[in-house]
């Protein structure tokens, strides 16, 4: 299953990517993110710097976005960004997403939607580094999502081990395991990107 726009968040309804897409329609590309370690205020500038990606995560192309939309379906949350990469073989891709709701009510009911949409799974952890809203699930055979909120910002970074697989279920014995480096690999984009959104008080 090739990934779509915004499909690496696990936010809202079961669809492309892992299972879990934004449900916001495309919008407008805007500035790529550069690599600056400094926190900005724009949700698409927040995202996974690409030359993080491409030269220390080896993940070359750029498959999907940056794109934003501020057409959001999803009530109370009218913003997000997200973009899609690929390894160079085409079997695995990286996503990066961050939507920005107009309440911290509405960010926390968005997060928690996403958490009962996907599935625990035994050697899931999220870094304790995002806080005690961090939560990592399988979404589907092949996609395991870490996703994280901050006031009313709900953030997430995805990994898709076999973007050809067709299954969604994600039922005891079908999972793609993630290998160790691959879990390492997404937690530490996680705490990258969480180092790059400034959120108000």
């Amino acid at each position: 299953m090739r990934p779509g726009r915004a499909a690496v968040i696990a936010l809202v309804t079961v669809g492309s990517l892992g299972g879990w897409v934004l449900g916001a329609p495309a919008g407008p590309a805007a500035a790529s993110p550069t690599s600056t370690t400094k926190p900005v205020d724009s949700p698409i500038a927040a995202l996974l710097p690409p030359s993080y990606v491409q030269q220390q995560l080896d993940f070359p192309t750029d498959a999907e976005g940056p794109e934003v939309t501020s057409r959001s379906r999803t009530a109370g949350c009218p913003v997000a960004a997200g973009e899609v990469f690929e390894n160079l073989t085409g079997t695995i891709s990286l996503g990066s997403e961050i939507v920005l709701c107009r309440s911290v009510k509405a960010a926390t009911a968005l997060r928690l939607r996403s958490v009962d949409a996907g599935q625990a799974w035994p050697g899931l952890n999220a870094p304790g580094s995002l806080g005690s809203t961090a939560a990592e699930r399988l979404g589907s055979s092949s996609t395991y999502a870490i996703f994280w909120q901050r006031r009313y910002a709900v953030e997430v970074v995805a990994i898709d081990t076999d973007v050809t697989e067709a299954s969604v279920d994600t039922g005891a014995g079908g999972a793609v395991p993630l290998t160790a480096r691959q879990q390492a690999m997404l937690a530490r984009a996680a705490q990258v990107q969480n180092a790059r959104l400034r959120v108000g008080r």
